[in-house]
């Protein structure tokens, strides 16, 4: 009879490999097997461990990440709302097509919105109850100086 000492070893003709220690992978060393055969490791949720899934990392989109030593919970750190004196996040709305402007980022990391000049808005004008042209002539005049007066309309 044998005892078994080492805290790595196989069992079962070598189909069965218990790792009680250390495993140790050395870099550029590969691991065949997981991603085929159902050995796929599921996503991380918060009742299981798992992976992460995320985009390649790009220029600025690094955010530092810890790993709080008790708990094991990965944390993002808190980026700050953008400001103008501060680079941070920006928050949007939902878009409609009708709502789309243009977008453009200087090389100073700027970015600019396209200006539209401010539509003027005349003061009201009630509708005419002219009854005679005379009356509908003075009121078709107060209207026309009312939208020059707002700027919708050229000054003679």
């Amino acid at each position: 009879m044998s005892t078994y000492n080492a805290k790595n070893y196989t069992e079962q003709g070598g189909d069965r490999l218990v790792i009680g220690g250390e495993l140790e992978i050395k870099e550029g060393a590969t691991v065949k097997g997981l991603e085929t055969g159902g050995g796929e490791i599921p996503l991380a949720t918060a009742d299981t461990v798992g992976g992460i899934k995320a985009a390649p990392k790009a220029v600025n989109y690094n955010i530092p990440v810890d790993i709080d030593p008790n708990t094991g919970k990965l944390y993002a750190r808190a980026v700050p709302n953008a400001s103008s004196t501060t680079y941070g996040l920006v928050k949007g709305m939902p878009r409609t097509d009708a709502e789309t402007v243009m977008v453009k980022i200087a090389s100073t990391g700027y970015m600019y919105v396209p200006t539209y000049p401010v539509v003027p808005v005349a003061e009201n004008h009630p509708a005419s109850t002219a009854t005679d042209l005379e009356t509908l002539l003075a009121d078709f005049n107060a209207l026309l100086a009312k939208l020059k007066s707002a700027g919708i309309v050229a000054a003679d």
